[in-house]
């Protein structure tokens, strides 16, 4: 949930490539999705959300699994 309206970033990063979406609620309609961060290991999804408004973030490792680590950050 977005404690402040804004653009918010949701960046992954991986050992393998990762991928990341975002969407308004389980199985609901899909904002964004990404798999190229600057580097072929990562994905970057960046939104405009009002306050107190609610995403759902998967993230998903491509060719195995690699693990991840996800990074949210007003912009």
């Amino acid at each position: 949930m977005a404690p402040a309206a804004g653009r918010w970033a949701f960046e992954a990063t991986s050992p393998r490539r990762a991928v990341v979406s975002v969407s308004d609620r389980c199985d609901g309609a899909e904002y964004a999705c990404d798999s190229t961060a600057g580097a072929v290991t990562g994905g970057l999804v960046e939104l405009d959300l009002a306050a107190g408004e609610a995403v759902i973030v998967t993230v998903e490792t491509m060719y195995g699994d690699g693990g991840f680590a996800l990074e949210v950050s007003a912009r």
